[in-house]
């Protein structure tokens, strides 16, 4: 079956930003994730997945989810920073 894998950040490095994939039917998000370990569509080795945001046509998805054909995928990085409207620690003033 095919799923449409999404890639965003430095994941478009090793998978392309859009990529379509080849997948035994049945498989799980867990699963999908080995194989684009194994066979990385952009042919560049993967960085660390283990701490991913995935999405299944476009809902937050658990690593057991089951895919179906025609299933896109998205795959989102790790994000870093402070959140948007909280002030920072103002540094004491001597």
């Amino acid at each position: 079956m095919q799923i449409r894998v999404l890639a965003f950040g430095v994941l478009q490095w090793s998978l392309g930003k859009v990529a379509i994939v080849d997948v035994p039917e049945g498989i799980s998000i867990a699963g999908l994730l080995e194989h684009l370990r194994a066979h990385p569509p952009a042919g560049q080795p993967l960085p660390d997945l283990r701490s991913l945001g995935v999405s299944v046509n476009a809902e937050y998805s658990q690593n057991d989810r089951i895919l179906h054909h025609g299933d896109e995928v998205a795959i989102l990085p790790p994000a870093a920073g402070g959140a948007l409207g909280v002030a920072s620690p103002q540094p004491a003033v001597k």
